[in-house]
């Protein structure tokens, strides 16, 4: 299992694409943390409707802090991280669990 934190502020027309576009992937280990950094438009209500449809993604809603401060609210929430220090081979790690 690992975890993807997807920090959100009024990005209405690409959200659903991102969010579609991870439930495309062929490795369904993964839970998605959409932090809503206080949008103003629909962000909020599309990933709480992403949400309601599929327990892999988890809503966090807080008032707009920042990407920094959103990043960290998802941090926080995630109790198991996986962490490399060396980003070519986790990039090839991640490629090798989405098989796009």
């Amino acid at each position: 299992m690992f975890y993807i934190i997807v920090p959100i502020f009024n990005v209405e027309r690409y959200l659903r694409k991102c969010l579609d576009s991870l439930l495309s992937q062929s490795y369904t280990q993964w839970k998605a943390i959409l932090v809503n950094d206080g949008s103003t438009d629909s962000s909020g209500e599309i990933a709480q409707e992403y949400a309601n449809k599929d327990g892999r993604f988890v809503t966090l809603n807080q008032e707009n802090q920042g990407l920094s401060m959103a990043r960290n609210a998802g941090l926080e929430y995630v109790k198991n991280l996986i962490i490399s220090t060396n980003p070519p081979p986790a990039i090839f790690e991640l490629y090798s669990f989405c098989r796009f």
